[in-house]
């Protein structure tokens, strides 16, 4: 009944190491691989019944002297737990690191986050341009001496620069609005501006409007 039980321990600890999405590995003390999944295996292009009782800077010697063997060192040499981001060459991955002592040695599991890491880089990316662009923007009005204004219409906030207020007597800490803003429109022209609006939102507009007013 005894070894029945160890078996099923044994074959329930398997099935759920299996089951970890991350790729995971033990190590013993002597940096042996005591277990290593398929997702492991699959990335270091070995049988994982090929990796057990290899020493892992064997396997993976592009790792020697970087900060994840520095990491999985402390994790060895002083039983605390890390987490890191780092990018592995030789995978063409970004993996989410974590690295457990245990009383054999430590438990290492790598997520895959490269996609993740590639949406954020196309955001800073994103920012950047869009940073660059007011830049630019900002430096084309002050040159040309004209106001600009944003207008957001599920709010109704009116957002005018300081040139803008300073054109229209605004004071500079004035909160606007759309309303605001029509209440300073000569009452016979304030259909025009209604009317124009509304033409610029419809969907077949392309959204732009280029006027000149008439005083």
């Amino acid at each position: 009944r005894h070894q029945f039980a160890v078996r099923d321990l044994i074959e329930e600890r398997e099935t759920v190491l299996a089951s970890i999405s991350d790729a995971f590995s033990a190590l013993d003390r002597k940096w042996r691989y005591t277990h290593a999944n398929d997702k492991l295996a699959a990335f270091a292009g070995l049988p994982a019944s090929k990796m057990i009782g290899r020493v892992i800077w064997e396997i993976f010697p592009d790792a020697v002297g970087t900060e994840f063997y520095d990491r999985c060192q402390h994790v060895m040499r002083t039983g605390e737990p890390s987490h890191g981001e780092f990018f592995h060459a030789p995978w063409d991955r970004w993996l989410d690191v974590r690295i457990y002592p245990t009383k054999e040695g430590i438990v290492i599991f790598r997520g895959d986050i490269t996609e993740r890491k590639k949406q954020e880089e196309l955001s800073q990316e994103r920012e950047a341009k869009l940073k660059e662009s007011q830049d630019r923007l900002r430096l084309a009005t002050e040159a040309a001496d004209i106001g600009t204004f944003d207008f957001f219409p599920k709010t109704g906030e009116l957002q005018l620069s300081d040139r803008s207020k300073e054109l229209f007597g605004i004071p500079s800490e004035a909160k606007m609005t759309y309303e605001t803003y029509l209440a300073g429109v000569h009452p016979g022209d304030r259909h025009i501006v209604r009317e124009t609006v509304q033409r610029v939102r419809q969907p077949e507009s392309s959204g732009r409007f280029d006027g000149i007013p008439n005083n």
